[in-house]
């Protein structure tokens, strides 16, 4: 059953916690071939762990799109923005996939979008020029309706983060901002779930 936010792995770390800790048992051999694979025809790059929503669907992120699969590897939706690079990992958030973008352009700004698991349509999508984004391979969390990310300033040259920016995960907006005094690469935030 699922159990990240009624998802099998809604984000990197697969919870909350960022633990990997699942309570399923894999199989101790694989004596058959894969049921399915995707060919990757473009060669894309994939930094990121793929997403499993409830249904067992699998979200696969390039630097410029989104695939969704559907339990026996059909292309269900394609999200596509060629001008803009995939530079976090998605995130699962109840009947919404959470993804951050950022422009190609300096400056880097990150643009946060809200899909549709079921369609692929946008919800909302919101950019935040007064911040930067680095391309280094960072994660976000979708954890009580707030969506957590790092970010630099607009100012910034390089990568890592120096911001964690706390936005609503039903409109982007932004609820609060802290600047860490360091630079944090491949940012990952977490929670122990308590509040």
């Amino acid at each position: 059953a699922p159990v990240h936010g009624g998802h099998f792995w809604s984000r990197r770390g697969a919870g909350p916690s960022s633990s990997n800790a699942v309570p399923f048992q894999a199989p101790s051999s694989f004596p058959a071939a894969p049921a399915w694979s995707w060919p990757n025809e473009r060669h894309e790059q994939v930094r990121h762990s793929p997403v499993i929503d409830a249904g067992m669907n699998i979200y696969v992120g390039t630097a410029t799109r989104v695939l969704k699969f559907s339990p026996d590897g059909s292309v269900l939706w394609t999200f596509e923005r060629p001008e803009l690079r995939l530079c976090t990992s998605p995130a699962l958030a109840g009947s919404s996939m959470l993804l951050l973008f950022q422009t190609e352009n300096p400056p880097a700004n990150p643009v946060l979008f809200s899909l549709a698991l079921s369609t692929g349509s946008v919800e909302w999508s919101r950019r935040f020029p007064e911040y930067g984004h680095g391309g280094d391979a960072q994660a976000m969390l979708a954890h009580a309706g707030i969506v957590y990310f790092g970010v630099t300033s607009a100012r910034a040259i390089g990568g890592g983060s120096t911001i964690v920016v706390a936005a609503s995960a039903y409109s982007g907006d932004t609820l609060w901002e802290h600047e860490t005094g360091e630079v944090m690469w491949n940012f990952t935030p977490s929670t122990p779930g308590d509040g």
